[in-house]
């Protein structure tokens, strides 16, 4: 995905990927790639920024050639603009051993994945719905979502 320019300002992932004291964030073989992501959205709350991907490869995916043992359906980056972190990941997760579809977090300031519940197949609406109740039950960020891309 490298700089994208959305809204106003110019971004690069990759600074999302790190903290302050330059320390990486949470990355593990089996979550979203974002930084080869192409969002097929993008919103605003500030100060988050939210790109929702459909059908992103993993990083192990993109690295290797080989796709895993988990697939997403969508998922959702949370992005907070003020410091400049990936906060989560929300994601359809579709494990190929077992077939099942689960939604899945990644919580990269505790550095954590937790499966929430099986779901099943779900249209963009449907996953952004579920999503974006959890976005803000988790940032209180209760203003309108403006969509920038």
């Amino acid at each position: 995905m490298g700089e994208k320019a959305n809204g106003s300002e110019t971004f690069n992932v990759a600074d999302y990927l790190a903290d302050r004291d330059g320390k990486p964030v949470m990355q593990v073989a089996s979550m979203p790639d974002l930084v080869n992501a192409d969002p097929v959205a993008v919103f605003e709350c500030n100060p988050y920024r939210l790109l929702l991907l459909e059908n992103p490869r993993t990083i192990k995916h993109s690295r290797t050639g080989r796709p895993g043992f988990i697939s997403y359906q969508f998922s959702l980056a949370i992005l907070n603009m003020a410091t400049r972190r990936l906060d989560w990941f929300i994601g359809i997760e579709e494990s190929s051993l077992s077939g099942t579809r689960m939604l899945g977090v990644f919580d990269t300031s505790k550095f954590t994945h937790s499966v929430m519940d099986e779901i099943g197949p779900a249209t963009r609406e449907e996953f952004l719905e579920i999503a974006i109740k959890l976005f803000r039950k988790w940032t209180g960020c209760s203003t309108d979502l403006v969509q920038i891309a």
